[in-house]
């Protein structure tokens, strides 16, 4: 991950922390996955539903709150 520096010699790791908080919001059972933008190769479809197996290969994915 890419550390992105503030002011002075402190560094913020946000990205890595902003995934760790979508992780846990979104495998929290309130959310689920309803479609996404699924890579194949050079070429992407989109997916509805997304399996868990294409789940890996999209470059977007759009959940719904339950």
């Amino acid at each position: 991950m890419t550390s992105y520096k503030s002011r002075g010699t402190q560094e913020w790791k946000t990205p890595a922390l902003l995934m760790t908080f979508l992780n846990k919001l979104l495998n929290g059972g309130q959310y689920r996955v309803v479609g996404g933008f699924i890579r194949d190769n050079d070429e992407g479809y989109w997916g509805k539903p997304v399996t868990t197996q294409h789940t890996a290969k999209s470059t977007l994915l759009i959940f719904k709150r339950i």
